[in-house]
């Protein structure tokens, strides 16, 4: 299987320093080569962007909280070049992604570069053509139930793994297709969504299977998301090569992203407690909580421990998004209580990549009576825990998250568990900074910076309750 590539040879591996020279001769290539050249340029730029994006995740999070910042990164530049040379990307959603003429290897290298630029850039053209998009939804669900997982072997020849390509970079595009409302409400009532859980499914079910006392082995997810690049050690299992290891990698990030977008519709919630269900999430969580244990990515961290751990974080945020989706409705979240699902979110890693999720969780949970009342239930450490979790978050770096961790205390300090563990935990003391942090921003003429927006959600929250 090594001498099998999706660009038809090896990829030359990542320079230290991306110059502005390299990717202008790859968007010449992409414009004048020939067309082996053309889908050898087209693999090797989505190949830079996907590292640079990763990297750029590694240390932000969540990103797309502040778009402009991208800008200042490599990756940004890198997707600057190409905003210029708009004729080129526009040349190859044409004739390589929506033609019905091209070939199966410019299909793969299209969907693959526009699956990078489009996960910076998110919903834009060629996306607003309903036909793509259509098209798209076939490749995606054909055979997706029976798609082979991470750490699974290597596919019969170039021809298998090019079809197995083009089927999880256009679940990919799909998925950022699906962030538009009007698509959503369309994919919700095709095969998509029992697909895409009946595949979640099977992923979760062989990567915990597969990985050592429930933590991420050489067949986890873990280390499933090689770039072609990484070398034979990143490979996600035996008989799998890194550039297969990332291809299945990607399937299984774009089918919690499908999930993610259509998980709180009404018409989902069958399909995913049918095909998926709650220990699916549960056993997903556990998972990822083990293996960054293993990794040596307990809580705080996230930004660095190398492009497994960067994998890792990455799929936790993803998962955190499908949580937050599916608490939309009153059944899953009582059924993720019963589950042991809110230890289970408490237990994972703090840092980046779980912060904006585990906050959006939380407060998620304290916006449904019933589902929070059996939280509060709970042994007395899971209370403790979710008003340690909330205070911890107002100070995070991310302001998403300080938000929703205020919205969580504002709806919880109207329940007495929650009221003696705030107290006993010194809220008020520890909520001292971000009101002092208000006063100071205020007499700055920060009245209306977006930075304030938690601290008064904050103060405001306060007093209702009489403080």
């Amino acid at each position: 299987m090594s001498s099998v590539h999706l660009a038809g040879r090896p990829l030359p591996a990542l320079p230290a320093v991306i110059s502005h020279e390299v990717i202008l001769g790859l968007l010449r290539a992409l414009d004048e080569g020939g067309a082996d050249e053309q889908c050898f340029a087209a693999h090797r730029l989505a190949a830079l962007l996907e590292a640079e994006e990763a990297k750029y995740r590694a240390v932000v999070g969540d990103p797309h909280a502040n778009p402009s910042l991208r800008n200042h990164y490599t990756v940004g530049k890198i997707l600057a070049f190409i905003k210029e040379e708009e004729d080129v990307y526009d040349k190859i959603c044409d004739t390589w992604v929506q033609s019905r003429n091209a070939t199966l290897e410019q299909q793969v290298a299209g969907l693959r570069l526009l699956l990078a630029t489009l996960e910076c850039w998110l919903f834009q053209y060629p996306l607003t053509e309903e036909a793509l998009v259509e098209r798209l939804g076939h490749w995606s669900v054909a055979g997706l139930e029976k798609a082979p997982l991470p750490g699974e072997g290597a596919p019969g020849g170039r021809q298998e793994m090019l079809e197995e390509a083009r089927q999880a970079y256009a679940l990919g595009v799909l998925s950022i297709a699906l962030t538009n409302e009007e698509y959503a409400d369309e994919a919700v009532r095709t095969p998509l969504v029992p697909a895409a859980c009946r595949y979640l499914r099977r992923a979760v079910t062989a990567m915990a299977a597969g990985a050592p006392g429930g933590a991420a082995g050489s067949s986890g997810a873990a280390a499933a998301g090689a770039s072609a690049d990484d070398g034979p050690a990143a490979g996600g299992g035996e008989g799998e090569s890194p550039e297969v290891a990332h291809v299945r990698q990607q399937r299984l990030l774009a089918a919690l992203r499908c999930l993610m977008c259509t998980g709180e519709y009404v018409e989902s919630l069958g399909p995913f407690l049918q095909f998926c269900g709650v220990d699916t999430v549960c056993t997903l969580l556990r998972h990822i909580r083990a293996a960054s244990a293993a990794g040596g990515g307990a809580r705080g961290g996230g930004g660095g421990g190398g492009a497994a751990a960067q994998r890792l974080g990455w799929l936790m945020h993803e998962a955190l998004q499908v949580v937050c989706s599916l608490l939309a409705h009153r059944k899953f979240a009582e059924l993720l209580v019963e589950a042991g699902g809110v230890q289970l979110l408490l237990a994972l890693p703090r840092n980046q990549h779980s912060y904006p999720g585990l906050s959006l969780a939380l407060f998620g949970l304290a916006a449904l009576p019933l589902a929070f009342e059996r939280a509060c239930a709970l042994p007395a450490p899971v209370p403790r825990e979710m008003v340690a979790a909330a205070l911890s978050l107002l100070t995070s770096g991310s302001d998403v998250a300080r938000k929703n961790g205020a919205l969580f205390l504002d709806h919880a300090l109207s329940t007495r568990v929650v009221c003696k563990e705030f107290d006993s935990q010194e809220g008020l003391h520890r909520l001292l900074f971000p009101l002092r942090r208000l006063l100071a921003l205020t007499r700055e003429g920060g009245g209306m910076h977006p930075d304030v927006r938690t601290e008064r959600q904050v103060r405001r929250g306060l007093e209702g309750r009489g403080v």
